[in-house]
């Protein structure tokens, strides 16, 4: 998809075409190959090596993420924030190293998690079924 260069992120937000990308002048100088970075991605901001993601913020190095912010290495999620290397998740915030996770918030070094929602499990859980048990 094309990618435009923005004079700020409320500009980017008041374009006509919503699958166009934009980056901030700033992004652009230090980036200048930010076209190529963002062949696949979908109405995304700022964001660098990322692949076939839609309508992300300021991500680095994730693929088919959807409405993210601030992630980085993470793969197929959805509206998560400061992620690592998450998988599947959902609704996440301040992730690191989940998989396959769904609705956590201030989650470290989880894995097959669902439906953690500041729950206690979520802070090093590796599998909350072994808890309920």
């Amino acid at each position: 998809m094309k990618t435009k260069i923005y004079k700020s992120y409320e500009d980017f937000l008041k374009r006509e075409d919503k699958k166009i990308n934009g980056v901030s002048e700033y992004f652009a100088a230090k980036h200048p190959d930010f076209e190529e970075q963002n062949e696949t991605n979908v109405g995304c901001w700022n964001c660098y090596e990322c692949y076939y993601c839609y309508d992300c913020n300021s991500c680095d190095s994730c693929k088919s993420c959807h409405s993210c912010d601030d992630c980085e290495l993470c793969n197929f999620c959805d509206r998560c924030a400061s992620c690592y290397c998450c998988f599947y998740c959902n609704n996440c915030a301040s992730c690191s190293e989940c998989n396959h996770c769904l609705a956590c918030d201030s989650c470290a070094t989880c894995y097959s998690c669902y439906a953690c929602e500041n729950r206690e499990c979520c802070e090093n859980c590796v599998d909350i079924y072994e808890d309920e048990e």
